[in-house]
């Protein structure tokens, strides 16, 4: 049933503590905003969360990051940027498993070990690792607990040329750390950078991946310890087939998506960097499309999927764009998305301007990105199913439920709407019972364009280097009355309620 009462009303009718609060939040934000969103509309939004949670938790170490070779001793080689790197890991990991670490991007077709070769020396191989890149990462997976995937260079290298650093990785590492070597980084786009002439095809490749799997699998610790096949593009909906006839050796499948591109200049394209653009539903729901099928023909031989490299916008990312904190309700709804289709996991690619933080002046600069991957991992605490939700709205409204172990009710509410407040009255489970109690944390910035000032719960990394968040946590209690719940959702917000 649909509860239609106006803005006025809901304030006198005393739309709990939350809403008054809210409301001066929509205010500052208006007044932040400009006067375009000075007299934003409320749409009244009706839910019902279900007692029906999804049958498959959401899995460890679900969260993750992608970063490039030559970035690892930026990121890992210095013992303070290493430190604020572990907190930051360990703010996701409470009960949902550490952050897997994909080392590769389009790097990894040009990365070799130590040039001991003459053939490695040419055609473009431009980033030498050595010992010292393995140790980097062996304090990485020590301090974090983290597990990795490390990229192969298909493009201008060789199973002969790879095989040193595996046995390297393996040994210096640790075999246990390394979830996966990845063969090549988006095959499916080498022929149009280069990498192999324009009449390269799928049959191609495909006889290549298994000349170079032969040839390694020798060397490898384990059996089932490749990972691929990396596409992006054209070659994305042969995945099931690359799994059909590989999968004996495979430990994770891997795909990788942008949705907006930031070399595109035309406003018109749906491919162009603008805050509007990455807030649309299609931006979502498309990696679900992209992806649905591949989880399942993975899942069939029981091997995980994950998007091992993904942003939004390719390119570096857009300035204006994916550094403002519309990055981080994207992120948000993104991994609910994905969790719900029940794909495996999700790298977000590293950079200055799209990445979840970035080593800054000796410490790490924490960026947009890393705030919706904060509110996913609280929600995905104690082995969390999600729980359906029913409801129809108009407006860029998300909302998403998970239940952990022992019955705690975690409830997320993304409004992607620039000009609109949501009054969500959330119908519980009678399940809930009587003694129940709720509190909010707000996740929330000036303007969806804002690029600092990022908070969660009254916390943020706004000023801080080390990986420690400032400000003391406010969780806003909520009052549970007749079942339900009410919350205004102001344009360019989200929440978290948890529910005891």
């Amino acid at each position: 049933m649909q509860i239609k009462f106006s803005y006025r009303m809901m304030i006198l009718a005393g739309f709990t503590a939350i809403a008054g609060q809210m409301g001066r939040s929509a205010a500052i934000y208006a007044r932040a905003s400009g006067p375009e969103q000075a007299s934003t509309r409320v749409v009244n939004v009706a839910a019902t969360l279900t007692n029906r949670p999804d049958r498959r938790a959401i899995p460890r170490s679900f969260l993750g990051f992608s970063i490039e070779y030559g970035s690892i001793p930026q990121f890992f080689s210095r013992p303070a940027t290493l430190r604020a790197i572990t907190r930051l890991t360990g703010h996701l990991t409470k009960d949902n498993g550490p952050p897997l670490f994909r080392i590769g991007g389009n790097s990894e077709d040009s990365t070799v070990w130590r040039h001991l070769t003459p053939e490695s020396r040419r055609r473009g191989n431009r980033i030498a690792i050595n010992p010292d890149t393995a140790r980097y990462l062996h304090d990485l997976v020590k301090a974090t607990g983290s597990q990795l995937i490390l990229g192969l260079n298909l493009g201008r290298g060789s199973a002969l040329m790879a095989a040193p650093w595996i046995k390297a990785a393996q040994r210096i590492i640790g075999a246990p750390h390394i979830m996966a070597f990845e063969i090549g980084n988006e095959p499916d786009l080498y022929n149009r950078h280069g990498v192999r002439p324009r009449s390269y095809t799928l049959r191609d490749y495909f006889r290549q991946v298994q000349a170079f799997s032969r040839q390694v699998l020798p060397v490898l610790s384990r059996p089932k310890m490749l990972a691929g096949p990396a596409f992006t593009g054209p070659w994305r909906r042969f995945t099931p087939q690359y799994i059909a006839q590989f999968g004996t050796h495979l430990a994770v499948v891997t795909m990788h998506e942008y949705p907006l591109g930031a070399p595109v200049r035309n406003p018109r394209s749906p491919k162009f960097g603008s805050i509007a653009n990455l807030l649309k539903p299609s931006s979502v729901a498309a990696f679900a499309s992209l992806i649905r099928t591949t989880v399942q023909a993975g899942h069939k031989r029981h091997i995980p999927v994950r998007f091992a490299e993904i942003n939004s916008a390719y390119m570096g990312g857009k300035r204006g764009v994916s550094n403002t904190f519309a990055q981080s309700l994207w992120s948000l709804d993104l991994l609910f998305t994905l969790a719900a289709i029940h794909c495996d996991g999700v790298n977000f690619h590293t950079g200055p301007v799209y990445g979840a933080f970035w080593p800054h002046r000796g410490g790490v600069h924490v960026l947009p990105l890393y705030y919706g991957m904060w509110v996913f991992a609280h929600a995905a605490r104690h082995r969390a199913h999600l729980v359906r939700v029913r409801y129809r709205t108009p407006m860029n409204l998300k909302i998403w439920a998970t239940q952990s172990t022992g019955g705690r009710l975690h409830i997320v509410l993304i409004n992607k709407s620039l000009h609109r407040s949501a009054a969500v009255v959330l119908a519980l489970p009678p399940t809930i019972g009587t003694a129940a109690t709720a509190g909010i944390l707000r996740l929330s910035a000036a303007s969806a364009g804002a690029m600092e000032r990022i908070t969660f719960g009254g916390r943020t990394f706004a000023g801080t280097l080390d990986g420690r968040p400032s400000g003391a946590p406010q969780a806003i209690p909520v009052h549970i009355l007749h079942g339900q719940i009410r919350v205004l959702m102001p344009p360019a917000n989200a929440a978290l309620i948890n529910i005891h």
